[in-house]
């Protein structure tokens, strides 16, 4: 089953980032890339992540390490974006606008065993931050600038990048997608 998810290489490191919520009922050795041209599918060569703790979604992320699968794909590379850096707090008060990125599940046309059929759409949405926030400091809820026509359902683990006025300027930071909206 497609889904979402947040590809990043961090300190030499290929990983897919996955919320975990997303995987129940699935398969993780299913958990793949496929190249270019769909002519094959690339799992990843170990995960880890962390217990679900029911009083904060901060948990909520599983990474499946593609490091090895990339240097034997190269091809693959190019999906993975470079986290130079961790931004310490994410504050909702300094965010001016948010890109959410994802494939919602009502949108996908993927059809592999029957009918050999692979038809993703990826959304891009942009958001501005509600203006209630939760108490989880792991959650920002957001406000799609346009109504949607589709259920973000299935958009979770796609990355989400944040625009920030900070230090005087304004500065771009990748925010896992777990919104609320």
């Amino acid at each position: 089953m497609p889904g979402s998810a947040t590809a990043i290489r961090y300190r030499g490191h290929d990983l897919m980032l996955i919320t975990q919520h997303q995987l129940k009922g699935v398969d993780e050795s299913q958990v793949a890339m496929l190249t270019d041209d769909g002519s094959r599918i690339i799992t990843s060569s170990g995960r880890r992540g962390y217990n679900r703790n029911p009083e904060s979604d901060a948990c909520d992320v599983v990474a499946f390490n593609f490091t090895e699968p990339v240097a034997a794909f190269p091809e693959l590379k190019r999906r993975f974006f470079n986290l130079t850096e961790i931004p310490e707090n994410f504050r909702s008060d300094i965010t001016l606008a948010m890109l959410l990125v994802g494939f919602p599940a009502a949108s996908q046309d993927y059809d592999l065993y029957e009918n050999n059929r692979l038809g993703f759409r990826r959304l891009h949405v942009p958001c501005l931050p509600h203006a209630e926030q939760p108490s989880d400091n792991a959650i920002l809820r957001v406000k799609p600038t346009q109504a949607l026509e589709v259920s973000p359902d299935g958009m979770s683990g796609g990355p989400a990048f944040a625009i920030q006025y900070a230090e005087g300027c304004p500065r771009a930071v990748l925010w896992r997608n777990r919104h609320k909206t």
